[in-house]
């Protein structure tokens, strides 16, 4: 069920009291949604993620109606009327046919932030035998998302990564990387979800001639990695210490240390160049 946090949120360019949020309209249908992250007010690479809001609609054949320019002012709204300077912000929007009203909104929603424990010591996943229908795509469904939370807490993990025909694709709601050797591996991007901290890691790597590959990342084939983190919009850079059933990884890597600092000066720069227009 989703959770509206604070006392205001935007749906479709008006501003309401959080006591008039309705959970069950995100029972049914798919949902195109972003997950933004905001730090001391700023939305962490916003346009980043608007532009994959925007692409997320071709995959449920549609066009999104919506600009840079009005999803930044909800935005700013909504940060503006709630007082709040940390926190994540969910941007959703749906609509069943061209001849149907468009809906959207945008609310703070809980979120959870790793630990500086967790950085150092790593966190443990699990494996997970699903496939998500269309992983370029950042489409909500209410049953897969209730079926993810319910393994989680079940086998009490940070995070399920998710298998297919014997290979890990990504995490159910970040991207993982692998270290063999000198390089960072992770699986083809047509099998994942574009995330926008994966995508920085890439840069990263180019910038910092880390040697990166895709490829298929084999089950039986996880011992044989020395390493392995998460990406995401919580956890940014977080290291996995173990997978459930296999032997631990070692947290204490200098390519994860590299990417996870640059990653973190890509923060400070996304922040300090940030302005509204």
């Amino acid at each position: 069920m989703e959770e509206c946090l604070h006392m205001y949120f935007i749906e479709n360019d008006e501003i309401k009291s959080s006591c008039d949020f309705n959970s069950e309209k995100f029972e049914a249908g798919s949902f195109v949604y972003e997950v933004i992250r905001v730090l001391n007010g700023k939305p962490l690479f916003l346009n980043d993620h608007i532009k994959r809001f925007n692409e997320s609609f071709s995959f449920d054949d549609l066009v999104s109606p919506f600009n840079n320019k009005q999803i930044r002012h909800s935005i700013k709204t909504l940060i503006s009327i709630n007082k709040i300077d940390t926190g994540n912000i969910k941007i959703m929007a749906y609509s069943r046919k061209a001849n149907q009203a468009l809906w959207f909104a945008a609310w703070f929603i809980p979120c959870y932030y790793p630990s500086n424990e967790m950085y150092l010591q790593g966190v443990d996943v699990a494996l997970f035998d699903v496939q998500r229908p269309n992983p370029n795509a950042k489409i909500q469904r209410q049953d897969y998302k209730q079926m993810i939370s319910s393994q989680i807490s079940k086998l009490n993990v940070f995070e399920l990564l998710l298998i297919h025909n014997g290979t890990i694709t990504e995490g159910s709601r970040s991207n993982i990387f692998f270290i063999e050797d000198k390089y960072v591996v992770t699986a083809p991007e047509s099998t994942v979800l574009k995330g926008i901290t994966r995508d920085k890691v890439y840069n990263i790597c180019f910038e910092k001639g880390i040697m990166l590959k895709e490829k298929e990342i084999l089950v039986d084939q996880l011992p044989y990695y020395q390493s392995a983190f998460l990406t995401g919009t919580s956890p940014k850079v977080l290291p996995i210490r173990q997978i459930v059933g296999f032997p631990p990884f070692s947290t204490k890597n200098v390519l994860i240390d590299s990417v996870s600092a640059g990653y973190e000066d890509m923060i400070r720069l996304d922040q300090k160049s940030f302005v509204w227009e």
